[in-house]
């Protein structure tokens, strides 16, 4: 019964956004900062590790195919620095150290928005490619990390305003990896935290976690943008 839905969804899905007669495109510049969070079970339940909050950011823009005010499939190219700081102890009792992670990443994201009144939301996976990965105790750490992994990627947002074909939206995103982003060289090696001096008894995945305030600047391009962008802030006046 699974395998007959999804073809049903799409064709009902495509249907719905054929059945509008307003389509037009619009493109936008982003950029967003928030906490990210790396994952694993080993790190997580040694008490000789303390996670700290570690800031990430993101730069990018996106080209949007709109149906209507309301549907929009986006495809968006993005900058992605993430991180993870924490302080540990090789051996309990000895001093703190510092342990800093450095990931940057080159991300594709395909996304579908709605947006209602003046709030949208937005979900869809993302696909990214690593660019490098540095640590306190390893200037270039990259080979022991997976060359692109997959994301998934959910957020809710508004548009603050605009003016015809342009606007400004603001929104809060949630991503999460889903595959080990640790590859076997690394696991061998020890990662993500290769100073341990005991291996822990079993290899756990490691994956990332992020929260970030996402900004956009868009311009519509098309025929009906300036129809569609002023029908949209239509919307918001009149609640």
């Amino acid at each position: 019964m699974k395998k007959f839905l999804i073809p049903i969804f799409s064709v009902l899905f495509i249907s719905q956004l054929s059945a509008q007669k307003e389509f037009w495109f619009e493109l936008g510049a982003k950029g967003g900062v928030g906490l990210s969070f790396l994952t694993n079970k080993n790190i997580f339940d040694d008490n000789n590790y303390t996670y700290k909050m570690t800031l990430s950011n993101t730069l990018g823009a996106k080209f949007a195919a709109n149906f209507g005010p309301t549907h929009s499939i986006m495809v968006e190219g993005l900058l992605s620095n993430l991180g993870q700081d924490f302080n540990y102890r090789l051996v309990a009792g000895d001093n703190e150290l510092k342990e800093e992670i450095d990931f940057k990443a080159i991300d594709l994201a395909l996304l579908y928005r709605a947006t209602i009144q003046r709030s949208y939301v937005e979900i869809g996976p993302v696909y990214s490619k690593l660019r490098s990965v540095k640590y306190s105790s390893e200037a270039d750490a990259t080979k022991y990390f997976e060359d692109n992994y997959l994301s998934g990627l959910l957020g809710f947002g508004g548009y603050l305003g605009g003016a015809e074909t342009f606007s400004v939206g603001m929104g809060l995103r949630f991503h999460y990896t889903f595959a080990d982003l640790v590859n076997e060289r690394g696991q061998a090696a020890g990662y993500p935290n290769p100073v341990k001096v005991l291996p822990y008894p079993s290899v756990e995945p490691s994956h990332f976690a992020w929260a970030e305030v996402m900004f956009e600047l868009n311009f519509g391009v098309g025929h009906f943008a300036k129809t569609s962008c002023s029908e949209r802030f239509k919307r918001m006046r009149r609640r």
